[in-house]
């Protein structure tokens, strides 16, 4: 593909010119181009941006260097042709050429059309499921790109990721919030996608998330993590932060933000296998594996959101002398006071991490 990365500047309007733009887009279809690919190579052999609206897909205009331009900030087109399939108009490709035309470049959106109805013919519809599901699982941009425009999200939206889960569901009633929430709150036509561990639901507004969910009564039990804010197009690389955002919530609050943990999102960013060097989640997981090491640290996650040993008590119906005990049985299991004031930020992050690790882990057939 390198060797065919011709400018049509330097192409002469002859007969070999014809065919080298000819055996350019022949290639990309060779090689599997999607549409998002065909834009770039599109912009990159104009040397100019490059656009694209068709049936099923949002507006979208590339840049030689492959940036993508906002579709309201479009001059108009100096070239375009209408995108034809089994002779139906299905949309159209341009070209903004700025000053004179170029005499290939009737050639060039002729050839864009034609390959940009090939692209589109083959492929199979997925259903707004699939699509969602390929949004918050995104490989790259190309893949991000691809989806928000199948589900007619503009991929430069702001919006956060909400994870929804309840250990303690049996009837399903998770899903139903989620799909309910995703009706009233998300973009497009996004729907919610529910994965081995949680409900991933997209919104734009978090306010409104939170009214949404305290109105509805099946919420009541449900855990619910908002992620970092992003443009659409990027979400995928912060669903990570909505579940641990997640791991925090608590009965006086129904959505927790990952604002709130701040520069501890961090955590994201290092190899869960490489995080057991850590001395304090090494000895975290020890105790999680011992009898009644679980009820010690989910002691410390209540004490950590509510702050005092009576409230902690209060929320976990149990005496405060029996919550002392706890902490301070987990205290000399990992080595350090866990309620001592200076000790809150270490204490917050060992769970994060054990959070983290425990994620990462594959799913118990």
């Amino acid at each position: 593909m390198q060797g065919l990365m011709y400018r049509l500047a330097e192409l002469d309007a002859d007969s070999a010119g014809m065919v080298r733009i000819i055996d350019y887009f022949d290639a990309l279809l060779r090689h599997g181009a999607d549409v998002t690919e065909l834009l770039r190579a599109s912009a990159v052999l104009a040397d100019c941006v490059v656009g694209i609206r068709a049936n099923g897909l949002v507006t979208r205009r590339c840049t030689p260097r492959g940036e993508w331009r906002r579709p309201l900030e479009a001059s108009a087109a100096t070239t375009s042709r209408d995108i034809v399939l089994d002779d139906h108009c299905i949309g159209t490709v341009w070209i903004e050429r700025p000053g004179t035309a170029l005499p290939l470049d009737e050639m060039l959106v002729d050839r864009l059309a034609l390959t940009a109805a090939a692209i589109i013919r083959p492929h199979r519809a997925q259903s707004d499921l699939e699509q969602s599901a390929a949004l918050l699982n995104a490989d790259g941009a190309a893949t991000a790109l691809d989806a928000c425009s199948a589900l007619d999200v503009d991929p430069t939206l702001r919006a956060r990721v909400v994870s929804l889960a309840d250990p303690t569901d049996q009837s399903g009633h998770v899903a139903h919030v989620a799909q309910r929430l995703a009706r009233q709150l998300s973009p497009g036509r996004l729907t919610a996608v529910a994965t081995d561990r949680d409900h991933l639901v997209v919104v734009t507004d978090l306010d409104e998330t939170v009214a949404a969910l305290s109105a509805d009564p099946a919420a009541r039990t449900v855990a619910c993590g908002a992620s970092l804010e992003s443009d659409v197009a990027t979400l995928h690389r912060w669903v990570g932060t909505a579940r641990l955002a997640q791991k925090h919530c608590g009965t006086t609050n129904m959505v927790f933000c990952a604002d709130e943990i701040g520069a501890l999102n961090l955590l994201l960013t290092v190899a869960p296998e490489s995080l057991s060097a850590i001395p304090d989640v090494a000895r975290c997981d020890y105790v999680r594996q011992s009898k009644n090491g679980a009820d010690l640290l989910d002691t410390l996650r209540v004490y950590l959101q509510v702050g005092t040993l009576r409230d902690t008590a209060e929320q976990m119906h149990m005496h405060h002398s029996s919550i002392a005990t706890r902490l301070k049985s987990l205290s000399a299991a990992v080595h350090f006071d866990v309620t001592a004031i200076e000790n809150r930020a270490r204490a917050t992050a060992m769970l994060l991490v054990d959070d983290l690790r425990r994620d990462a882990e594959p799913p118990t057939p």
